[in-house]
Order: structure tokens, then C-alpha cells, then sequence
């Protein structure tokens, strides 16, 4: 005898509903076992790709020894005693905060040429790696001419008669130092578009202007500096950010340790436990130099300008 349709409806309903409960529990079961493996894969995630270049120089008279201030050959710049410590001390943070090895181009004592070598094999990496963050950090003599940042090479010639010659006739373009490197220009021209990267510029360097001044005290110069001879500063590249261990137009100290006092603290915030987040070591970098330099007879205000690009991803030396 046929069972009524009701009651094949309720066998029906109860097998459906037996069903959905077991693929449930199946689901339940399967997600349970699955959630570890999804976060262990997230902790296994690749790093964000970070490249470092380090240009440490001190040995300008290029005789590999250190010449005081006095016996320093005319046409050259001083030797510095830190630089090459200082890029030592960065180099070893950066590595204990696993950056890789062959990641980090550094070079102690670099000639123009060395530098734009050094700086072509940094872009090279850079951009060939998806959403990359750089380091460039310059310790060495610099000078700024306007909004014009210059580092020099250890084969700088410093004639500033020869300068003053150059600016005379064609202003402050182009190239005004023999073995004098425009860092931004250089940058920008070995790197064009960051793309999806993100560049911290640290420049542990003077930036006081030697020759605008002298300029002032020449009769034919004073024509040459009387009109719009300095460029208006150009606008800031996202995702390029500065930080100067000194003002604008003020003296930055090589140190009477084996680094300077910049290189100090940066080394110290750049050692801190954890991701260390490059706003928050620009930030107490800033402040910390200035509290340990305040009282001393160079001090010093570190500056910051340009901008990071915003997270996500968060710009940490560390993992984020």
C-alpha cells in the first residue's frame, strides 16, 4: 500500500535535514583543522623585499690614512674619522633585522664614479622587485645650495675659484664640483618612477652653503646671484622621504667616538625590539639627536621632508 504524500514529505525533510547537519559538521570539522594551517602560511608569507645602499666617506685626500685638518692637500676636502664606522654600526642593525646580505650594497671611501655604480646595482635590485622598500644612507661631506643637496666622493676637486667661474657663466646647473654628486638628480634619474616602492634618504652630512656667500663678496658674481638664480625647490616625488641629521644651512658632527652622534641614535632606534616602524624611528631619531646634541658646540636638529607611502603595507626595517 502506497504511504500517503505527507508522510513522504516528513521522511523526505528528515533525511534533507540529516544531510545538511552532516555537511555542516564536515564544514565545522574541515575549518577547525584549516584555520592553523591558513596562519601558519600567513607567517610564512615572504618578507617584503628591502634594499640598503651605504656610502661611507672620510678618506679624502685618498692616501688611506687619516690627514688632520691642517696637512689636508689644497684642493681637497677634509678627512673624516666616522663615516666608514658609521655604515659599519648601520650595516650590522640592518642584519639583525634579517635584511639579506646581498640586499646591501655598501662602500667605504667611494669616488663619484664608485658611488653611481654603486647606486646603478641598488636601482637595479630595487626595481626589479614588487613593492620594494630602499634605504640610501650617506655619511660623508655635503653642502646644499639651494634646494640643490650635494655629497661629494673622495675624489672631490673643492676649487672654488673654479666654482665661482661655473656659476658665473652658467648658474648653479649643471654639475658644479668635480667628483660632487646633485642627489636627487642621481636618484631620480637612476630610478625614475617608484612605482609601488617606498625610499628612506638619510644624508648624515653638513648642509651649510659655501658658496653663495662667497659669490656675495665678488663684483662680477653679484650679477649672477642677483636674479632667480636658485631654483624654486622642486616638488616632493611620493614615496621619497629625507631625513637630514642637520637644519638647513648648519654643520653636522663627525663625532669624537667612533661614530657620529646622528649615526649613534639612529643605529640605537634602528636596534629597538620588534618591526621598528620607519615613522617612529624618523620621529625619535629627530628628537633624540637634538636632546644629546643640544648642549654641545655643534648642535644639531635633524630634518625630515618628503613622504612615505601610506600603509598597507606598513614601511617597518623590520616585519611588519
Amino acid at each position: 500500500m502506497a504511504k500517503p504524500w505527507t508522510e513522504i514529505l516528513r521522511t523526505f525533510g528528515r533525511s534533507l535535514i540529516e544531510r545538511l547537519c552532516s555537511l555542516l559538521l564536515t564544514i565545522s570539522v574541515l575549518a577547525g583543522f584549516l584555520a592553523p594551517l591558513v596562519a601558519r602560511a600567513q607567517d610564512y608569507a615572504p618578507p617584503r623585499p628591502k634594499f640598503a645602499l651605504l656610502i661611507g666617506n672620510g678618506d679624502y685626500d685618498e692616501n688611506s690614512k687619516f690627514t688632520k685638518k691642517m696637512d689636508t692637500p689644497k684642493g681637497r676636502l677634509t678627512d673624516l674619522k666616522n663615516p666608514c664606522h658609521d655604515i659599519e654600526l648601520i650595516e650590522a642593525r640592518l642584519l639583525q633585522k634579517k635584511w639579506l646580505p646581498g640586499n646591501i650594497f655598501k662602500r667605504c671611501n667611494a669616488t663619484k664614479s664608485d658611488f653611481l655604480s654603486l647606486l646603478a646595482d641598488f636601482s637595479q635590485s630595487y626595481m626589479q622587485s614588487s613593492n620594494p622598500f630602499g634605504l640610501i644612507y650617506y655619511a660623508g661631506h655635503g653642502i646644499q645650495i639651494g634646494p640643490t643637496t650635494y655629497v661629494f666622493g673622495v675624489d672631490t676637486q673643492a676649487n672654488l675659484n673654479q666654482v665661482k667661474e661655473i656659476w658665473k657663466k652658467f648658474g648653479p646647473a649643471g654639475n658644479l664640483f668635480k667628483g660632487g654628486i646633485r642627489l636627487r638628480e642621481e636618484i631620480l634619474s637612476s630610478i625614475g618612477a617608484l612605482g609601488d616602492g617606498t625610499i628612506l634618504i638619510v644624508l648624515d652630512a653638513c648642509r651649510e652653503d659655501p658658496i653663495i656667500p662667497m659669490l656675495k663678496k665678488d663684483v662680477d658674481a653679484k650679477v649672477a646671484i642677483s636674479g632667480p638664480s636658485i631654483a624654486p625647490s622642486p616638488a616632493p616625488v611620493p614615496g621619497i622621504k629625507y631625513l637630514f641629521s642637520t637644519a638647513d644651512g648648519q654643520l653636522a658632527d663627525d663625532g669624537v667616538g667612533d661614530n657620529s652622534p646622528f649615526a649613534e641614535v639612529f643605529a640605537s632606534e634602528l636596534a629597538a625590539p620588534g618591526s621598528v616602524k620607519v615613522t617612529d624611528l624618523i620621529s625619535k631619531a629627530v628628537f633624540n639627536v637634538y636632546t644629546n646634541t643640544k648642549d654641545n658646540s655643534l648642535p644639531q636638529v635633524p630634518e625630515e621632508t618628503g613622504t612615505l607611502r601610506p600603509p598597507p603595507p606598513e614601511n617597518c626595517f623590520g616585519s611588519c
